[in-house]
């Protein structure tokens, strides 16, 4: 980085944008109060890799952070049927990835809706 100081500028820019994300990420997922309205509620149920469930949760997270909402996660994934995973769930592998939960889940029409994609997101050209 001595002998080309842009570099040096390129990564403290990727530091700074690298923190700026975690930290709005993290206020999302573990906001002060949970409004019922600024929730993202994602299922999943059905048996899916484990490549796809994460570039499924990964897009989730996307578009959460997108509209500026809290993702909470639910669903059994039958995959992670193994003694000591009563739960089925992503909790069996990842840590909480919110405080906030749902007494009622609003899946609306479940059969058409399980484990649904979210649309692949488009980075705009000018950033």
């Amino acid at each position: 980085p001595l002998d080309n100081p842009t570099r040096c500028y390129s990564s403290v820019a990727l530091q700074r944008g690298s923190e700026h994300l975690l930290q709005r990420l993290t206020s999302l997922q573990f906001p002060r109060s949970c409004d019922p309205d600024k929730l993202s509620q994602r299922r999943f149920n059905k048996t899916q890799g484990l490549g796809v469930t994460l570039r499924w949760l990964g897009l989730s997270q996307l578009e959460a952070l997108r509209s500026e909402r809290t993702l909470i996660v639910g669903g059994r994934w039958r995959a992670f049927n193994f003694e000591g995973c009563n739960e089925r769930g992503l909790s069996c592998y990842l840590a909480p990835t919110t405080n906030c939960s749902v007494k009622t889940w609003d899946w609306g029409d479940i059969e058409n809706n399980d484990f649904e994609m979210p649309p692949v997101l488009t980075v705009p050209d000018s950033c």
